[in-house]
């Protein structure tokens, strides 16, 4: 089975359109590299989960709470869980990695 049939078959009945699941390029990126950590045995798909399921919590709370309002996307806590799992195993750091947005920053 092609990767393309497996997306689709997956996305089958949901509202995400299964030729373009990603809604911007980064999302795309930040997926296919939680795939190749857990793919490399970095990582496992329940460690990136219970990262990703803290990030939604965490604001869903703030949002409940009147702190923010609603607007982070998916890949937004996708992400966050992403960096939070690559510093709980050693592989960034903060600094390198405020270093690393601030130059993808200045490159757009």
């Amino acid at each position: 089975m092609s990767t393309d049939s497996s997306l689709a078959t997956l996305l089958a009945g949901t509202a995400i359109d299964s030729a373009q699941p990603f809604s911007a390029p980064w999302e795309a990126r930040a997926f296919a590299i939680a795939v190749r950590l857990a793919e490399s045995g970095v990582c496992t798909w329940d460690e990136f989960r219970r990262h990703l399921i803290s990030e939604i919590g965490k604001a869903d709370k703030a949002h409940a709470h009147g702190w923010i309002e609603p607007g982070d996307g998916y890949y937004t806590h996708f992400l966050r869980a992403l960096e939070n799992l690559l510093r709980e195993k050693g592989i960034v750091d903060d600094r390198a990695l405020m270093a690393r947005m601030r130059a993808i920053g200045e490159s757009d």
